[in-house]
């Protein structure tokens, strides 16, 4: 199957390491897929606290802490490369400094210090992984994790259905390692991509990765998710269209009207028959409810729009603060905003959402430009892009403390934002 060096064993004229070399590069891939393991929160969170609900444990928070050594140990060991993303720094410096100052105004300081510092160390792994790795290695090493979990998740559906199937709201619905349904199925659909990406350069074990998808698949259907479900469906028919795309210009000509012309046509149905397209999607106009939280959530902005209630503390301000009157007005206990642009508003204001669309404004060029491209960016960069601005309707899935996706999110616009010469280089030389 490859390596896991930036381009990896199939690579003709790459440079073996020594020994000494090859057992440092192994024990910090081991380091590394540990650490996205962790990430995913797959069954150490859901056992550590099963019901997501507030603060984990104490063991689970301070479990982290060697882990953020690690993080700053990779770093140090890598130095060298560290300075090829230093455009990706300077553009999350902002955002990443107002969710760390919100400190000062939060409804809960403790809780918005830590949680921000829980945001930081992730996001300079994200930086690291950009920095170590090509795109072939870092999606294949994102292809190897989403299979392990997709094979975990499937044996705790079939063989612990108490922690793999969802037992009260969704019952019936497969939730595997994670808290809940929608995080493995917003999973599996990018185990699925990463899986269809290792595939269009590995013709060899092609069938492995083919398998690794099709997997995912699977249990994005078992997941019972609505939005995993339309992201999938942009996974596979995405794929085919970058695929069409790299026939040739007249292709790529054709393939870019059609999708055009297909924006085109759901728009229409939409605007003409709303409640149609609800219906075909399985969803209620109010988005089960979340319509509801949202102007509920805008109601609390008002009082702090600029600056938000602070990084992580808007919900935790329950039983008596303002996600009180939130929760009052939507009737049951909201624990999220349930879409990711209103979450980032009522933590960090306009002021943070602005910052934040900031590096969308730098990631989209440079997403849509790989797309004529001929190595696996072009596949991997606007798919994972296109399905997370998706899932960002109906879930908070942007800017989360020790989160897999977040990382995923960070080390993308990283390796996007590289200079031509650093992938070269970086390819040139895979081992060192």
């Amino acid at each position: 199957m490859g390596g896991f060096g930036p381009v990896g064993a199939d690579a003709p004229c790459a440079a073996r390491p020594t020994p000494h070399a090859g057992l440092f590069v192994w024990a910090e891939t081991a380091l590394v897929g540990t650490l996205l393991l962790m990430l995913s929160s797959a069954l150490l969170g859901p056992l550590g606290n099963p019901s997501g609900v507030g603060e984990p444990p104490a063991w689970l928070r301070l479990m982290w802490l060697p882990a953020y050594a690690v993080v700053g140990a990779l770093m140090a060991a890598r130095a060298q490369r560290m300075g090829s993303v230093w455009l990706a720094a300077l553009v999350l410096l902002p955002i990443i400094s107002w969710t760390v100052a919100s400190a000062i105004w939060s409804l809960e300081p403790a809780i918005t210090q830590r949680r921000s510092m829980a945001l930081v160390f992730p996001t300079l792994f994200a930086l690291f992984l950009a920095a170590r790795y090509d795109w072939r290695s870092l999606v294949k090493i994102v292809a190897v994790i989403s299979i392990i979990l997709a094979v975990g998740s499937a044996l705790a559906a079939v063989a612990v259905p108490s922690i793999g199937v969802d037992q009260k709201v969704h019952a019936g619905a497969w939730k595997g390692l994670f808290f809940e349904k929608n995080g493995m199925g917003g999973f599996m659909v990018r185990g699925a991509l990463a899986c269809l990406t290792v595939m269009t350069f590995s013709p060899r074990s092609w069938w492995v990765w083919l398998g690794g998808a099709l997997l995912c698949a699977a249990l994005v259907v078992m997941s019972n998710s609505t939005t995993a479900l339309l992201g999938l469906l942009v996974v596979f028919g995405g794929f085919i269209a970058v695929s069409f795309l790299r026939l040739g210009p007249h292709f790529a000509v054709m393939g870019v009207w059609l999708a055009i012309a297909a924006l085109i046509v759901v728009a229409a149905i939409f605007a003409a028959a709303p409640t149609f397209f609800f219906d075909l999607v399985g969803k209620d106009p109010s988005l089960t409810g979340r319509t509801n939280i949202w102007a509920a959530i805008m109601r609390q902005v008002a009082h702090q729009p600029w600056e938000g209630y602070g990084y992580g503390a808007f919900w935790r301000s329950q039983p008596t603060g303002p996600a009180a009157w939130v929760a009052n007005e939507a009737d049951w206990h909201v624990l999220a905003a349930d879409n990711a642009w209103a979450e980032i508003l009522v933590q960090l204001g306009w002021v943070g959402v602005s910052l934040f669309a900031l590096t969308l404004v730098f990631m989209v060029p440079r997403a849509v430009a790989v797309l004529f491209g001929r190595g696996p960016a072009g596949y991997w960069a606007p798919l994972f892009l296109t399905t997370l601005l998706m899932t960002t309707i109906t879930e908070s899935v942007l800017l989360k403390q020790n989160d897999l996706t977040w990382v995923l999110y960070v080390a993308t616009l990283a390796k996007l934002l590289q200079s031509s010469q650093t992938h070269a280089e970086m390819e040139a030389r895979p081992w060192t």
